[in-house]
């Protein structure tokens, strides 16, 4: 079912690509996302290494490369 992104029925039963909120033509529209993006208080708290450190959340993380 999810060949191009490689997930199996088996293992993920129901998986879907998540609903876009405003349309179709959003930035990310049809891609999985791979980060969770750091909270407000992190970047108020910890500025330099959020800077440092934030991509996309649709950027590959090590397992995905």
């Amino acid at each position: 079912m999810f060949d191009f992104y490689d997930f199996s029925d088996d293992v993920f039963t129901g998986l879907q690509i998540r609903l876009e909120e405003a349309s179709d033509d959003s930035e990310f529209a049809g891609q999985w996302f791979r980060r969770a993006i750091y909270p407000s208080t992190e970047l108020s708290r910890n500025e330099a290494n959020v800077l440092a450190n934030q991509q996309s959340p649709v950027t590959p993380v090590w397992w995905d490369n």
